[in-house]
């Protein structure tokens, strides 16, 4: 099934799941119409990540785990950059990254990166979304 909005996902290695599960809740609440109509995107090194793994049962959506080459055919659509991850994987942010190629084809950033205790999320509209941004 394809959604309208994807919601794409970077966190460091010992996040919990109910951590963040908290932090994207928060993020959906400030965004109600995207409520049932998304999907999860995150970073392939980060497919055994308990935290992810447990979001994705949560939400009964699972997570789409993206190659650095996917990642990077957005990298000049992200809105915020990290310096290091910028010199780690050579793009900006990796959860606006995830969301963006995650939403598909001329997609937008609806909530560029937001993050708190080391978990990023970034939220992007596909183009069928007909929806205001605020970019």
């Amino acid at each position: 099934m394809i959604h309208a909005y994807a919601i794409g996902i970077g966190i460091a290695s010992n996040i919990k799941g109910d951590q963040l599960i908290r932090l994207i809740d928060q993020g959906i609440e400030k965004n109600p119409h995207i409520e049932h109509n998304f999907s999860f995107f995150s970073f392939d090194v980060k497919s055994k990540d308990v935290a992810l793994l447990q979001l994705g049962a949560y939400y009964h959506t699972g997570v789409q785990f993206l190659t650095l080459s996917q990642l990077l055919s957005r990298k000049d659509d992200v809105l915020t950059h990290s310096p290091r991850i910028f010199d780690l994987y050579g793009l900006g942010s990796i959860c606006e990254a995830a969301a963006l190629f995650g939403a598909g084809v001329n997609s937008r950033l609806m909530t560029p990166k937001v993050s708190h205790d080391k978990i990023s999320y970034a939220i992007a509209a596909s183009s069928a979304a007909n929806i205001k941004t605020d970019q």
